[in-house]
């Protein structure tokens, strides 16, 4: 570590390391740094944004997704079997604060009745996270105790990244590569974006790795994994050549598939003028080979991230955006993660919406990565290209590649048909006949290409001069990992899996979590008078999530009271849900407090009353909540409690007046009550005359201290 200095002679930066390979630089000890001190704070103090994928909404619609790709297992004709008898373990990384993870067992439990033929009693949810204060938190979590205590949910330290075996806390089961009966099942929310990435170019038909210097701008850095250093990042590059052999040293079972990946980049975009800069998410991608091993290669991954799968946003020559916010981020190559999944016999569902905060992809291995053919071939043609075969033998692996071409041309569809852009649409729903798939000539396939407005391979690298003995399994190759027939590929082994496109189509693609994000944003910030009736619309959408209550509520405050009666009763009859969906992180958004006040607006007394009793319970003891359970004890007739209330309030702060000035009153009325007793022997005062002297004048405060 050192510092540099400028032209002026004073230092410009420190220097945290030299350049290096980005998967290996500070960056990623700094991101583990970060996360293992601050802990669940990270989310709880609103340091890392979290809504967008901690919400009722998104883990309603992953558990549907999750139910298809079942239901597709227990088919009779299933590409990949379940046994009902053994567990079905969803493994979520990267857990974080544990909330998705709430809202998605819940929507599993509610849902457990559209699965007859498998128990969901064998579905496992194991949350995941590599540091032990999370872990500890969980645990403890009065959220999450009820589905451990019912084995529905089990915990456990794991780097993604490192780790190849993952050890269960409760149950003590080891999950581990070949162990398991039944596919694995994974979610990875804002996970890929945290871990180590590798940096490439594209340029002039040559494939560039780029080198990163981490650095600070301040003058020395007494402790490098402070991860205060994020905010001060001062960070340089640098990029050299090199070959598509750059990940052989990682784990034999990947590498020819990270040199596909490779390929089809220097490909794609070898002949464009603009270049491309290319993020390897390396991280995610060892992540997924440890995962995936457990279950001998059959899986379903499910990912929400910001980051890219449309190849054409890598287009420009340009250094990688680090997003800093607290921690940092960058952005998640889908379309890299998808090609992997091909290239293993898997296919890939992408959500094509350019415009997203969050960009969800589910991915699928059947288990069957024997594609020794294709093996074959991509070796013949390596040897080839680098004059390691004699002619003759060139000839004869060129020959019999056009032998195989001719027989799948007699068998199936042309070459040049699966060659074809694919019809946007990723696989028909259930029930829909395989029929309606592309042309199966070369001319109509052609046709239809040109139709759906074929792109521009003019940037694509053409076949090398020299090498016509293989020409034959070039185009093969070429027609398998070049452009965007991988899509045609992926949609064509996804025809399996009818229910789990229809239902990824349904939740993710038409309207899926990015699009809620933005419409309670929109609704939050740009509507200047959102309506009772909006808000109600947009919690059902939400199913009654308690950050959309807590947003809008000083509008249902306001104008609940005074709306019709029919509209008052849709909203009570769900408003409860709000407090069952509720987990509880951020103490300065007090739920249950504003719930009662809710019923006190609408004069339901006894149920406020519950819900400011639960406030003091999960929140703590805060003067505004006595001041308002002091409200409805008056309110009720019960002038003692009311009193007692009030006391408490002013014990906790004497100069809060509002308690006061009730204290006072009150006092005032139950001497007067006592006097006219003693004196003439009256009847208690009807609790209704009570009621009616507050009800209508006084509405129930709100926590001064917390955020409108």
């Amino acid at each position: 570590m050192s510092d540099e200095t400028s032209n002026e002679g004073r230092p410009s930066r420190f220097a945290l390391e030299d350049f290096t390979r980005c998967s290996e630089s500070h960056l990623w000890k700094l991101m583990m740094s970060f996360y293992d001190r601050k802990g669940v704070k990270s989310w709880s103090q609103g340091i890392v944004p979290h809504f967008i994928t901690c919400n009722a909404f998104i883990g309603r619609a992953y558990a549907k997704v999750l139910l298809g790709f079942i239901r597709d297992c227990m088919s009779p004709d299933a590409k990949i079997a379940l046994d009902p008898d053994e567990p079905l373990y969803i493994v979520e990384l990267g857990a974080g604060s544990g909330k998705f993870s709430f809202f998605m067992l819940k929507a599993l439990n509610d849902m457990a009745g559209l699965l007859p033929t498998f128990p969901t009693s064998k579905i496992v949810y194991v949350m995941t996270d590599f540091t032990q204060n999370n872990v500890n938190f969980w645990n403890q979590h009065p959220g999450l105790r009820p589905f451990i205590e019912r084995g529905q949910l089990d915990l456990a330290i794991f780097d993604a990244v490192n780790d190849s075996v993952i050890n269960l806390h409760h149950s003590g089961v080891t999950l581990k590569p070949n162990g398991l009966k039944n596919p694995v099942c994974v979610v990875a929310n804002y996970l890929f974006d945290t871990l180590c990435h590798d940096i490439f170019q594209v340029e002039a038909n040559e494939l560039k790795e780029g080198l990163i210097s981490v650095g600070s701008r301040n003058e020395f850095e007494p402790d490098a994994l402070d991860p205060e250093i994020i905010k001060r990042f001062d960070n340089q590059f640098r990029y050299q050549a090199v070959t598509d052999d750059y990940y052989k040293r990682e784990d034999p079972a990947d590498t020819k598939h990270f040199k596909r990946i490779l390929r089809w980049y220097l490909d794609y975009f070898g002949d464009s003028p603009s270049g491309a800069s290319i993020l390897m998410p390396i991280g995610a991608l060892r992540a997924l080979r440890h995962l995936t091993s457990f279950s001998g290669g059959r899986a379903l991954v499910l990912s929400g991230d910001k980051g890219n799968n449309n190849p054409e946003q890598f287009r420009g020559l340009m250094d990688p955006h680090i997003a800093v916010h607290g921690s940092f981020s960058v952005m998640v190559n889908y379309h890299a993660i998808g090609l992997y999944f091909i290239s293993r016999n898997g296919f890939v569902l992408h959500n094509p919406q350019e415009e997203a905060s969050l960009k969800v992809s589910a991915f699928v291995l059947t288990g069957d990565e024997d594609d020794g053919d294709a093996d074959e071939a991509w070796k013949r043609m390596e040897d080839v290209s680098r004059g390691g075969l004699p002619a003759a033998a060139a000839a004869a692996a060129a020959a019999d590649n056009n032998n195989n071409n001719n027989n799948n041309n007699n068998n199936n569809k042309s070459t040049a048909a699966n060659c074809a852009r694919p019809n946007p649409k990723l696989a028909p729903g259930p029930g829909v006949a395989e029929a309606e798939a592309e042309p199966t000539t070369a001319d109509s396939a052609s046709t239809a290409a040109t139709a759906e407005v074929a792109p521009d391979r003019s940037h694509q690298q053409q076949p090398r001069q020299g090498a016509s003995s293989s020409q034959g399994l070039s185009n093969k190759l070429h027609c398998l990992w070049t452009g965007d027939e991988t899509e045609q590929i992926s949609a064509t082994r996804s025809l399996a899996f009818p229910y789990l496109c229809r239902v990824f189509e349904d939740e993710i693609v038409r309207f899926g979590p990015n699009d809620f994000f933005v419409l309670q944003k929109s609704m939050k910030e740009d509507s200047q008078q959102p309506t009772l009736k909006g808000i109600i619309a947009l919690l059902k959408l939400g199913d009654w999530d308690p950050d959309v209550f807590y947003k809008f509520r000083d509008v249902i405050l306001n104008q609940a009271p005074v709306c019709g009666c029919k509209l008052r009763n849709d909203l009570c009859r769900d408003l409860p849900r709000v407090w069952d969906n509720h987990y509880s992180l951020d103490k300065d958004k007090d739920v249950s407090f504003e719930v009662g006040r809710f019923y006190y607006g609408i004069r339901e007394h006894e149920r406020a009353l519950q819900f400011y009793r639960t406030s003091t319970e999960h929140i703590g003891e805060h003067h505004v909540t006595f001041h308002n359970m002091g409200l409805c004890y008056y309110s009720l007739g019960q002038l003692d409690v009311a009193l007692q209330n009030f006391e408490k309030s002013l014990d906790l702060n004497s100069d809060y007046e509002k308690a006061r000035s009730w204290q006072q009153k009150v006092a005032r009325e139950i001497e007067r009550q006592q006097s006219l007793l003693s004196q003439n022997d009256a009847p208690t005062p009807d609790p209704a005359v009570a009621s009616s002297s507050s009800g209508s004048t006084v509405s129930a405060t709100a926590h001064s201290p917390h955020p409108a």
